[in-house]
């Protein structure tokens, strides 16, 4: 299973990995819509974006799941 997201964090990461029994076979694949914090922040029209993205992926890698950039 692979969820996409923003990582703004509007569902917790360890509530999504609750429903399932390995959480190695779930991947999360979270959107940067550029290399810096503030293009990324600008483009999405939030500061904080990039950091809030940064702060999931980690809950994803500390839950065991797999992480990719997109």
């Amino acid at each position: 299973m692979q969820l996409n997201t923003g990582g703004l964090g509007q569902v917790r990461i360890s509530d999504v990995v609750s429903i399932f029994e390995d959480p190695k076979k779930l991947a999360f694949q979270f959107s940067f819509d550029g290399a810096k914090r503030e293009t990324v922040d600008r483009f999405r029209g939030k500061s904080g974006v990039y950091d809030s993205a940064l702060r999931q992926m980690a809950e994803a890698v500390n839950c065991g799941c797999w992480c990719k950039p997109g």
